[in-house]
């Protein structure tokens, strides 16, 4: 089942060129990075996660520096529950 999540964050008070987004699957190892090319706004939807959690940074870049990371959110995606349970005998 694909899945999305839907991360916003408030603009950086510098004039800034864009942003990165990272993703990792433990607290404090995001190093995966979402977005190809700077983000330029402040919303993001990562159409890769599967089942799991996630945590979430954000990075304002200018110059080709980053600055420090945002607030870490995390997200956690459930599996699927299973379907059409059925009664198979009543003893």
């Amino acid at each position: 089942m694909a899945h999305t999540v839907v991360l916003s964050w408030t603009a950086s008070t510098d004039s800034i060129d864009g942003y990165n987004l990272y993703r990792g699957t433990s607290p404090g190892a995001e190093n995966t990075l979402l977005n190809l090319s700077p983000i330029i706004g402040t919303t993001f939807t990562d159409t890769t996660p599967t089942d799991g959690e996630f945590f979430y940074i954000a990075k304002s870049i200018k110059g080709g520096v980053e600055s420090l990371g945002s607030n870490e959110v995390t997200a956690r995606i459930l599996p699927a529950p299973p379907t059409a349970l059925t009664v198979v005998s009543i003893t």
